[in-house]
C-alpha cells in the first residue's frame, strides 16, 4: 500500500529535479514556481508513505496536508500566471499573494488542533473532517486554495495548447504541436491530482489511501509526461562534410 505514494514521490522528485536543473539554467520564473510545487507534492507523498506504512502522527498529517492539500497547487498556478502573462509584474504579483496565502495557510495549520487518536488508528488516510478538532479554518483555506488555484492551471494549460495547435501553418508547427499535446497532458494531470483528492472524501480507510495514491501517482506522470514532451529536442548533428543531418522532427 505505502509503496504507491512512495512511487509517486520517486516520479515527483524526478521531475522537481529537471525542472531545478532548467530553472538554474535559464532562470525563468516559471521553472521556479513549478520546482517548488513539485518539491511539495514529493514531501506530500512521502508523509503519506510514512503514514500508511507506519501509523500516522500529528506531524506527517501536518506535512501531507500542508505540501499535498493546501499550498502546492496554487505554486503550480503562478507559475502558469508567469508562463502566460505578457507582463512579467502580473507573474509577480501573483507570486506574491502564493507566497502570502501560502505562509498564512501554514501558520494557521500550525495552530490547528488535531485529533491524535483518531489518526493513530487510521489504516488509510485520516479524513480532515475527523482529523481536525472543531471546524477549522484550515479546511476551508484548503478549499479555497486548491479549487482557485486548479481553475487557473487546468484553463491556462488548455488555452495555451488551443492558442499553439491554431498555428499549424507555421514553419515550426511540428514542435508546436509537441507543446500543445504537451500541456494537454499537463492539464489532464493537474485534474487528476485534484480528483485523487476527493477521494479522501469517498474511500474510507485503506481504500481512500489506494485511490489518493494511485491518483497522485497517474497525474504527476501525466505531468511528467507532458513536461517532457514541451521540451526543446537536441538539434541534430552535423552531416559528414559539414551539412546539417535532416530533422525527423
Amino acid at each position: 500500500m505505502w509503496t504507491v505514494p512512495l512511487g509517486a514521490a520517486l516520479v515527483s522528485a524526478t521531475f522537481a529535479s529537471l525542472l531545478a536543473r532548467q530553472w538554474l539554467a535559464r532562470r525563468r520564473p516559471h521553472q521556479l514556481a513549478w520546482t517548488v510545487a513539485l518539491a511539495m507534492f514529493t514531501l506530500a507523498a512521502l508523509a503519506t508513505a510514512e503514514g500508511v506504512r507506519a501509523g500516522w502522527t500529528p506531524g506527517l498529517f501536518r506535512t501531507y496536508y500542508l505540501f499535498g492539500a493546501m499550498i502546492n497547487v496554487p505554486f503550480l498556478a503562478a507559475g502558469t500566471v508567469y508562463l502566460l502573462a505578457k507582463r512579467r509584474w502580473i507573474g509577480h504579483a501573483a507570486a506574491a499573494v502564493v507566497v502570502a496565502a501560502a505562509a498564512y495557510g501554514a501558520v494557521v495549520l500550525l495552530g490547528a488542533r488535531l485529533d491524535a487518536a483518531y489518526m493513530s488508528g487510521v489504516r488509510g488516510i485520516p479524513e480532515a473532517r475527523h482529523a481536525f478538532i472543531g471546524a477549522p479554518l484550515a479546511r476551508t483555506l484548503s478549499r479555497y486554495y486548491s479549487y482557485t488555484a486548479f481553475t487557473v492551471v487546468v484553463l491556462g494549460a488548455v488555452w495555451s495548447a488551443l492558442r499553439l495547435r491554431r498555428q499549424r501553418a507555421a514553419p515550426n508547427a511540428a514542435h508546436l504541436q509537441r507543446l500543445a499535446s504537451g500541456n494537454i497532458l499537463i492539464a489532464a494531470g493537474t485534474f487528476v491530482v485534484a480528483a485523487a483528492s476527493i477521494a479522501i472524501r469517498l474511500g474510507r480507510g485503506s481504500t481512500s489511501a489506494v485511490l489518493f495514491s494511485v491518483g497522485l501517482l497517474a497525474g504527476i506522470s501525466l505531468m511528467f509526461g507532458g513536461f517532457l514532451r514541451t521540451r526543446p529536442r537536441p538539434a541534430p548533428a552535423p552531416a559528414p562534410g559539414g551539412a546539417p543531418a535532416p530533422s525527423r522532427a
